[in-house]
């Protein structure tokens, strides 16, 4: 059996109707692209296939397929015939892989054919290996079905383009129950059990919904991002939707802007940095069909908007989206605001959108709530509220962050949060980046404080810097120790990993192992 639901009816509304069935939805830089009723008739035929090869409503699907309009095409499958999908990343490593895996229990799995190629050479793997990237092998996935994403040839159970060709019996349609769950994303993290965030279709149609609205899409908007929450709004609204190359860099992404007449667009701020280093480098500006630009999963530091804001046109919109997997977006910042407030007070986040409800814990924690709230982690039961693990404050009635919970650092009487010190640091000439960490030294019953930098100044001057002048910070938050080294990160916005910083922060400093140092590692 088929399901509908709001999701689906808008867009099979597109394909029908004459203003919109030829127009092209969905285009892949240098790729396929499809009209509104090539994308729904090719959803169509998954779906139909599927059943026949027994998909049944609540089946888990595992997309190890990177953003393209494959992938769209199978998301929107999957919510027809009644599964959930689980987003993969192998690039986390075999045993976090793996780990995940065993917790959602995936009875399908669709693949890309090189990731499936490369399960019959095991030299190939190793090579990978070498490079920092353990493959994982189907083959410890369990009894499930595999579908080769891709034009190579006898790999997997079956091809995703012959089940995109199916010409049989029509199935019979029913409603999807608002309630049943629709994805399952993993939040970022190497250690502990591992957390799937599980959103419902309910939740999942309120953040469509607000994206749409907030963005305020119609069917003039040309959208380029890699995210589906962003691309099937602006289909809804009957507009197109573009997606990066593969093989993707900051310079396809500034002539997709240019080819195809960009009007929004969401990315995070490492690969709109980029951008901005080729557009100085041709003493150019942001093309003038660019409206809007999104930036978000990861923290939107006002030094990189005022860099930013040198290549806008007066009509270019920048705004800073703060969200996470369990809720978003949540809150929105223009880059006007956030570069009126002063640095040194917090991270600027502006208010909850609507449709989101927040309070404060006692600790400064930011409790979210309300429509598109994840409905659960996988295995656990049904939540009310989300903790963010963010300490907040508000400042002239709009929220500010002043650091993650876990990254505080508490030393005597002090609480210090690196957020607060981190952005006015790099500002130091001669400072690129930097990262300050908590480490828990038993010898004095308190956590010192190491300031790691990816710096061109010399270790004197730097203190100096620290201590007085514009870029001077607080007493009780100076260094115990400064180390240089090129700041680590991780993961597709780039973050700051901090639990390797303090690995090495006790390596270095011969801190011995204890109770309390595990417990300000994690």
């Amino acid at each position: 059996m088929l399901y509908d639901n709001d999701i689906l009816q808008g867009l099979y509304e597109k394909a029908k109707h004459p203003q919109y069935a030829e127009k092209i939805a969905v285009q892949q830089v240098d790729g396929v692209r499809l009209t509104y009723a090539e994308l729904m008739q090719k959803v169509d035929n998954l779906a139909q296939s599927l059943v026949e090869r027994g998909f049944v409503a609540g089946d888990r699907a595992l997309l190890l397929v990177r953003p393209s309009v494959e992938t769209m095409i199978l998301v929107l499958g999957i919510v027809r015939v009644g599964g959930a999908v689980i987003i993969g990343d192998i690039a986390m490593g075999k045993d976090v892989f793996e780990g995940r895996v065993r917790t959602a229990q995936p009875k399908w799995v669709f693949a890309e054919s090189i990731l499936l190629l490369l399960q019959k050479w095991a030299w190939v793997r190793g090579i990978a290996k070498q490079r920092g990237l353990e493959i994982p092998e189907m083959n410890n996935l369990g009894d499930v079905t595999v579908v080769n994403v891709g034009r190579l040839p006898f790999l997997g159970d079956v091809n995703l383009d012959t089940l995109t060709k199916h010409s049989g019996v029509k199935r019979t349609v029913a409603p999807r129950d608002p309630d049943s769950d629709l994805m399952i994303v993993f939040t970022s993290g190497t250690t502990g059990q591992p957390k799937g965030v599980v959103h419902t279709l309910r939740s999942t149609i309120a953040v469509l919904n607000r994206v749409r609205e907030y963005l305020e899409l119609t069917e003039q908007d040309v959208l380029y991002t890699y995210a589906l929450h962003l691309t099937i709004p602006v289909l809804l609204a009957g507009g197109k939707a573009i997606l990066p190359a593969k093989n993707n860099t900051a310079a396809k992404t500034l002539t997709a802007y240019q080819q195809y007449g960009i009007t929004k667009t969401f990315d995070v701020p490492s690969n709109m940095q980029q951008i901005t280093e080729i557009l100085e480098e041709r003493g150019a500006i942001f093309p003038p069909t660019l409206q809007t630009i999104m930036l978000g999963a990861a923290p939107v530091f006002p030094d990189f908007l005022a860099r930013l804001k040198q290549f806008a046109h007066e009509r270019l919109r920048v705004y800073a989206i703060y969200g996470m997997t369990e809720i978003l977006p949540a809150c929105a910042v223009s880059l006007e605001d956030k570069l009126a407030f002063d640095p040194k007070q917090g991270d600027m986040i502006g208010m909850p959108l609507k449709g989101i409800n927040y309070h404060l814990a006692d600790d400064g924690e930011l409790i979210l709530s309300g429509d598109g709230l994840f409905d659960r982690y996988l295995g656990q039961t049904p939540v009310s509220a989300h903790p963010t693990g963010d300490i907040a404050t508000q400042v002239d009635g709009q929220l500010v962050l002043l650091g993650r919970k876990k990254d505080m650092i508490i030393r005597g009487n002090y609480n210090i949060y690196p957020l607060l010190f981190e952005p006015t640091i790099r500002q130091i000439q001669g400072v690129a980046d930097c990262a300050m960490v908590g480490v828990y030294n038993p010898d004095k019953a308190d956590e010192e404080i190491i300031l790691f930098v990816d710096a061109q100044i010399a270790e004197d001057d730097l203190r100096t810097a620290l201590l007085t002048g514009e870029y001077s910070i607080n007493q009780y938050a100076q260094p115990d120790y400064i180390m240089y080294e090129q700041i680590p990160r991780s993961g597709r916005s780039n973050k700051i990993d901090r639990l390797a910083l303090r690995v090495q922060a006790r390596a270095q400093l011969g801190i011995r192992d204890s109770v309390s140092t595990v417990g300000a590692i994690l």
